[in-house]
């Protein structure tokens, strides 16, 4: 099983490939997990490269709601951390 850092750097590289199908399903998997163990950045990383798939198949307002998702764990994270 591969661990959801490993899916993430697969999807990415999907992506870089133009494998548009392939990195959405990588990167669906490894948010699925990145959610489970309650990990914030990695959820926020990956909804941001989901929202740059959806943007390259013009799925413009899928990409944004990824894009919208990822700001506000963004926020979140700077927030606790200063």
């Amino acid at each position: 099983m591969d661990s959801a850092d490993d899916l993430f750097e697969q999807g990415k590289a999907k992506f870089r490939a133009c494998n548009m199908e392939g990195a959405r399903a990588d990167l669906e998997a490894g948010l699925a997990i990145y959610r489970s163990d309650m990990d914030r950045l990695g959820e926020a990383n990956v909804l941001k490269v989901l929202g740059d798939v959806e943007r390259r198949v013009d799925a413009l307002d899928v990409a944004r709601g990824h894009y919208d998702s990822a700001l506000v764990l963004y926020r979140e994270i700077r927030v606790r951390t200063q």
